[in-house]
């Protein structure tokens, strides 16, 4: 029995695997368009970031008004001012207000924090925390 002929057959077979092209479209696809999809998915979860920080900045700004427009406006009556605008979950929106002093300058300080939770799982355990805090004179 000859090996002759088997061993051309496997020969010309990996021949034609070679020359043909007829998947390699496919295959630049899945490459490429997986990496595609994940930038896509990376740029809108960076934009969701950078909305819901510029939402809660907002609120630090509209607690910072309040506060120059009456020093002594209660932290129940800020927190409600603050609150009002918000679109997301009242209830993960942390505010704290407390006093400061710098220099012998009085400061009312404004802290507004908010949990980001992604919206692809497995990225992150823990949602990544938002935080924005501002300084008031008050006197």
């Amino acid at each position: 029995m000859s090996l002759e002929g088997p061993m051309n057959r496997i020969t010309q077979l990996l021949g034609a695997f070679r020359t043909r092209q007829e998947g390699t479209a496919a295959i630049e696809f899945a490459i490429v368009g997986s990496a595609m999809i994940l930038v896509s998915i990376g740029i809108v979860e960076f934009g969701r970031g950078l909305l819901v920080r510029n939402e809660i900045a907002h609120l630090a700004d509209v607690g910072s008004r309040a506060i120059l427009i009456d020093p002594a406006v209660s932290d129940a009556t800020l927190l409600v001012q603050m609150r009002k605008g918000f679109s997301g979950d009242d209830a993960l929106l942390g505010v704290s207000t407390a006093p400061e002093t710098v220099d012998g300058i009085k400061y009312r300080t404004i802290s507004v924090t908010y949990p980001l939770n992604l919206l692809v799982p497995g990225l992150t355990k823990e949602p990544i925390t938002l935080s924005v805090l501002r300084r008031v004179p008050t006197g």
